[in-house]
């Protein structure tokens, strides 16, 4: 809601501030173009002199506009579909997680009553144990996220307000949420944030993409690995192959899951291989 309330009006404002100056650009073009024709008549010449069938290439033009205004009206339409059926599938699956919720101390009772009956005191311990650690890896790996898009939202507010840029915090806020999705996330913010500045000046918005691509060099490979691999116990080069190798696999969910799910193998693995050890010199 903080996100909705801070973001949608400054970028309403935005899209206004665009479909004001777009006349102005197109204008400034134009004139460019007159005057540069006006005082270079040897190039207008150079053009006449040209053997080219204005006809054909303006039917061409047309033919090309028609068949890419058919193909970007198709991909508006499965975009927009995409976009609703995502909206729907996240509405649906935040409903079912809250009676997940709700109904959570029931699912913990039955998962005690089926274990009792079922499975030996060593092999109950042993789950209990297994499922304990991913349920802490998993809330460590959301407090990890949190932190670290708190850090990398005040550092890009910070470094938007010393180099007086506009939108600082709103912009600075968008980065730091989205950059919940790991490695990538502030990308996606940082394309709307550069959409915002370039509303107020074209050559700023190519200094805060510079500044945006410098951080998030740093946030990727500095901030994010010691911060998230810190709060889940992964080592920082296990964050980096796990970020890679899930999000080739399964994509964005592949890279948001796939920390906390190898920090839980990671923890269960160490905790296998010390019992091994230990009845090891035991027997030994």
């Amino acid at each position: 809601y903080f996100l909705i309330t801070l973001v949608v009006p400054s970028l309403s404002e935005a899209i206004g501030v665009i479909v004001q100056v777009l006349p102005k650009y197109f204008e400034n073009a134009q004139k460019f173009l007159v005057d540069l024709f006006e005082n270079n008549p040897q190039l207008a010449n150079s053009i006449n002199n040209l053997d080219i069938d204005w006809k054909n290439l303006i039917q061409s033009g047309i033919n090309v506009l028609s068949t890419g205004v058919t193909n970007v009206v198709g991909t508006t339409f499965n975009v927009v579909t995409v976009i609703v059926n995502s909206v729907f599938n996240f509405v649906l699956m935040f409903i079912f997680a809250i009676y997940v919720l709700l109904e959570k101390e029931r699912f913990v009772q039955l998962y005690h009553r089926l274990t009792k009956l079922y499975l030996s005191e060593t092999v109950k311990r042993r789950m209990d144990k297994c499922l304990h650690i991913i349920n802490q890896t998993f809330s460590a790996f959301i407090g990890g996220q949190c932190i670290e898009a708190t850090i990398l939202g005040t550092l890009c507010t910070l470094g938007m307000i010393i180099l007086r840029m506009p939108y600082p915090a709103m912009i600075g806020t968008l980065v730091g949420v989205i950059n919940i999705i790991p490695m990538i996330g502030a990308y996606i913010g940082g394309a709307i944030g550069m959409f915002m500045v370039f509303t107020v000046s074209p050559i700023m918005s190519l200094w805060f993409l510079l500044y945006l691509c410098i951080l998030q060099q740093i946030e990727s490979n500095v901030i994010y690995p010691h911060v998230v691999g810190n709060s889940v116990g992964l080592p920082g080069i296990y964050v980096m192959m796990t970020v890679v190798i899930f999000g080739s696999l399964a994509g964005i969910p592949g890279m948001f899951l796939g920390i906390p799910t190898m920090a839980s193998v990671y923890k269960i693995g160490v905790l296998y291989l010390s019992r091994k050890e230990r009845l090891k010199e035991m027997n030994g």
